[in-house]
């Protein structure tokens, strides 16, 4: 209320003395009590209007960013000011007295043409500056009714306030300055303390976005990184974020190429946006727009100079001003979180690093097994694709001067279609031709790419390639390649991270060669094994058979010289007759079993020459088409040179019957039987296949046809005694066990070759006979079967042996008789006179016929060796026996007489001599 002049003016003036000495006294109590801004601010206005007596006062500060004036107090009954109200920087009275840095005074604001007060009945306004420190930090307003004027007292009271209210607007700043550095300083602390060196970098990052959040007042807040190995836009860390902006993040990431975070890139200081709605610089933004704001801040994240992530901070309910302390502050904590992401960066190039050496070594591992060479690539490939982030990896190894694909993941198949390169051709042939790594940034445009190639590499979105050689001992034994779909390429750790699994994989070439060679080596000593394993069976049956044989035909021998004899002393008696030759024909069915038996023991008597495989092949062949139907062709394909062996003719003609009748069953629709001749050589190779088998040159008989074939293991017995796969009374089952027996025993080898619907294919190998060797005739045909000779007879069997002498001594010759090997000895060294002859079984207990014949010889040189293939007729044995003592008389002769001749030459030598 106003200070009436009816206790006088002497009184009033006193008064007016005694409050204004009170008053600012009070104000400094106050002042020295409070640092609030608003609660000093508000004291002094009430000071003031109190003690002027105005109808209202206000108190205002001066923003020192916009120069603007912010009331921060109002008093008086009826102050048409509010508080927080803003006046225009130089606006108003007050706005000339900040400007002209001393009092205004206005008696009528309506005449005055710079109005800040127009409501109420307040014409009159005195203006005040706030100075402290010769720094103007706001100013004080007092309005009157119209027609107040101001004189100097009241001037220099509100000045004097005024200088109060300065200091404490001062104190209260330097205090709130104190107190927001502190609040930073703590701030940063935090930030600090959350981006310590033992808090995993990711957590670091998402304490310090709350952090920050929370120091400048914002609602919500997120950091986002810039990956520029995957260009893309990660988002690390969130507070507060809005439920629609979550969803849009989780859709899928930006690429870095964006226009928006191109830009945001490339700021040089934090973007502001106090209206951030209309704010033009945000338009592009594909996530902020999600959500409703206010005022946005984004604050790059600088990492050695290059921005690499940004702080993305928004009000959603006020709008927000960007004062320079907080932005100073929010400064700092980017560099706090610029250490965060290049320990962030670090770690992750340490966990790539590790991820590397984990592949490493898991390349390294699956290297230590021995696996196919295709599988070890497929594997490092794939290691090395998971690795790099990589959809397409490529192995193509060196075959001569072609490059074929071995080894393959992802899309590397579709991005590789020409199974074989040439060297030098398109990107790995020249890779391969240079050893050099190559990379391609631009793939679809490089003109050495094929077109069939770019086609798909455009269609599949590949965007860069990487080729790396893969060298052993120098030279380029391979390529791998790499096709990337990211537009960044390639880098240079790429590049060495692809030469250390191709490192990996010339190791694993290097051990699939090694272990091609044991897998072979042992192939071979497993195939030697079971092929021996399978000669020692064959030879155990074989000794059965052949000693089965023996003791048969010994019966056999004994049953038909028996029936020939008996034959001769029934005479024509018919009823008699039909018995004698029903027991005649069972023995040579008999017979012609025992031979087969005999002949695969290996324990038949041969008779060898020296043949032309040829001309045996042609003689049979009329013979050979009979056995056929009509509807099998047989085809024979004689050898361009002479092919000659030292066999059996007979036994050999035996084996191409045979295995011409097998294929003929194994072919009941018909076909074709091809036999083929021709000369070769067995190496070291080819005989370590089969234990039989000795390195030299061979003739080789070729039986082929396009039967019903065999599985691998009716093929491991078909040689077997008495296996058959025909039906009940359609074979013997000895068939090929004789071919098997007279092939060995001829000094060769049979193998077999055959599938299920592909037809059988045998092989024999006979030796060549090299040198120059005359034909044999057949036989030496005698007509003389009587005999004066002495003749020594060893037959364990008494029925044969009693059988045998009958007929010699019939003959006129004269017998001695041996049960055994040991007799016979002890016979020819006591027996006085000469023995011509000896007569022997071959398989006797205790000694062979043979060892017999080399323990007898040096005594008897003159005595001639008959071996008798059993069974036989009578006539047979005399036959035999008088054919054998010719030979050997001629040979005598012929040796006297060249002895002769020997002796006559060196005695006229002699003389001549003399």
């Amino acid at each position: 209320m106003f200070l009436r002049w009816i206790r006088g003016p002497e009184r009033a003036t006193e008064l007016r003395r005694r409050r204004t000495a009170e008053s600012p006294l009070d104000l400094g109590r106050v002042i020295s009590r409070s640092l609030d801004p608003q609660k000093v601010a508000q004291k002094i206005g009430d000071s003031v209007w109190r003690l002027l007596g105005s109808e209202a006062a206000a108190v205002y500060r001066l923003e020192e960013e916009t120069g603007d004036l912010i009331a921060l107090a109002v008093s008086g009954p009826r102050t048409p000011v509010i508080r927080g109200s803003r006046v225009r920087r130089g606006m108003g009275t007050i706005g000339r007295a900040v400007r002209d840095r001393g009092p205004i005074v206005s008696a009528d604001l309506l005449a005055d043409p710079q109005v800040i007060l127009s409501s109420g009945t307040h014409r009159a306004v005195l203006a005040v500056p706030l100075i402290a420190n010769e720094r103007i930090v706001g100013a004080l307003a007092v309005s009157q009714r119209q027609g107040w004027q101001f004189d100097d007292e009241q001037i220099r009271v509100a000045q004097l306030f005024a200088d109060q209210a300065a200091l404490a607007l001062d104190h209260a700043r330097l205090y709130e300055e104190t107190r927001g550095r502190l609040h930073d300083a703590e701030t940063l602390l935090a930030v600090s303390q959350a981006a310590g060196p033992t808090v995993e970098p990711r957590d670091a990052l998402r304490r310090i976005t709350r952090l920050l959040v929370q120091a400048i007042g914002a609602d919500c807040g997120g950091l986002l990184y810039f990956d520029v190995l995957e260009d893309r836009v990660v988002p690390l860390a969130g507070y507060r974020v809005p439920r629609d902006l979550k969803r849009l993040i989780a859709a899928g990431p930006v690429s870095l190429q964006h226009p928006f975070f191109d830009r945001i890139r490339r700021l040089e200081a934090p973007l502001c946006a106090s209206e951030s709605q209309g704010d033009a610089r945000l338009q592009e933004d594909p996530w902020t727009r999600s959500f409703a704001h206010r005022s946005l801040l984004i604050l790059p994240v600088r990492v050695k100079d290059e921005v690499r992530a940004a702080f993305t901070i928004a009000w959603t309910k006020d709008a927000h001003s960007f004062p320079d302390e907080e932005l100073r502050l929010v400064e700092a904590i980017a560099n706090q979180a610029a250490l965060g992401i290049e320990n962030l960066e670090l770690l992750e190039g340490l966990r790539s690093r590790q991820r590397s050496l984990e592949a490493m070594l898991e390349a390294v591992h699956q290297l230590s097994s021995l696996q196919p060479l295709e599988t070890v690539l497929h594997r490092i490939a794939e290691a090395c694709g998971h690795l790099l982030g990589a959809s397409s990896i490529g192995f193509r190894i060196v075959e001569g001067d072609e490059l074929v694909v071995a080894g393959t993941f992802g899309d590397a198949k579709a991005l590789m279609p020409t199974d074989r390169l040439k060297i030098g051709e398109s990107l790995s042939g020249r890779i391969a031709a240079s050893g050099e790594p190559l990379v391609v940034p631009d793939l679809a445009g490089d003109p050495r790419l094929f077109d069939s190639h770019r086609e798909r590499v455009r269609r599949l979105g590949y965007q860069a390639f990487l080729g790396v050689p893969v060298k052993i001992g120098g030279r380029a034994a391979g390529v791998l390649t790499v096709h990337t779909q990211k537009k960044r390429g390639f880098s240079d750790e790429d590049v060495a991270i692809v030469s250390a699994f191709a490192a990996q994989a010339a190791t694993a070439m290097e051990n699939a060669r090694l272990y091609e060679e044991l897998r072979r080596a042992y192939e071979q000593v497993s195939l030697t094994q079971e092929r021996l394993a399978q000669a020692q069976k064959m030879e155990a049956i074989g000794q059965l058979a052949g000693g089965v044989a023996h003791d048969f035909n010994n019966l056999l021998t004994v049953i038909t010289g028996r029936a020939v004899l008996l034959r001769d002393e029934i005479g024509d008696n018919p009823r008699l007759g039909r018995h004698v030759k029903l027991i005649e024909r069972t023995a040579g069915r008999a017979e012609n079993l025992t031979r087969q038996l005999l002949a695969f023991g290996r324990k038949q008597i041969l008779q060898p020459k020296v043949l032309d495989l040829n001309a045996v092949v042609g003689g049979v062949g009329t013979m050979l088409r009979r056995l056929i139907s009509e509807d099998i062709d047989l085809l024979t394909k004689p050898g361009a040179t002479r092919p000659a062996v030292k066999a059996d003719p007979g036994q050999l003609e035996q084996v191409l019957m045979n295995l011409v009748v097998n294929a003929r069953d194994a072919m009941p629709n018909g076909g074709r039987v091809t036999i083929e001749t021709a000369n070769v050589v067995v190496d070291a190779a080819r005989a370590a296949q089969n234990a039989e088998a000795k390195v030299g040159p061979y003739v080789e008989l070729t039986v082929s046809d396009t039967g019903c074939g065999m599985d691998a293991v009716t093929c491991a017995k078909i040689f077997e005694p008495f296996f058959t796969t025909k039906e009940p009374g359609k074979g013997t089952g000895l068939g090929l066990a004789t071919v098997y027996g007279i092939v060995t025993q001829s000094g060769g080898h049979i193998t077999v070759a055959s599938e299920p619907g592909r037809g059988t294919t045998f092989k024999i190998y006979l030796p060549a006979v090299v040198d120059s060797v005359s034909v044999e005739d057949d036989a030496l045909a005698s007509a003389l079967r009587r005999g004066s000779e002495t003749v020594l007879l060893v037959e364990d069997e008494e029925e044969l042996r009693e059988l045998v002498a009958e007929t010699l001594e019939a003959s006129g010759y004269t017998l001695l008789k041996a049960t055994d090997c040991q007799e016979a000895v002890r016979i020819a060294a006591e027996h006085a006179g000469p023995i011509d002859l000896l007569l022997t079984d071959v398989i006797m207990p205790h000694m062979s016929g043979r060892d017999l014949a080399e323990r007898i010889q040096p005594r008897r040189p003159t005595m001639a060796v008959a071996f008798l293939q059993k069974p036989f007729a009578p006539s047979t044995v005399s036959h035999k026996v008088r054919e054998v003592l010719d030979q050997h008389h001629s040979l005598d002769v012929s040796s006297r007489a060249r002895s002769a001749e020997w002796a006559a030459s060196r005695n006229h030598g002699g003389s001549s001599g003399r």
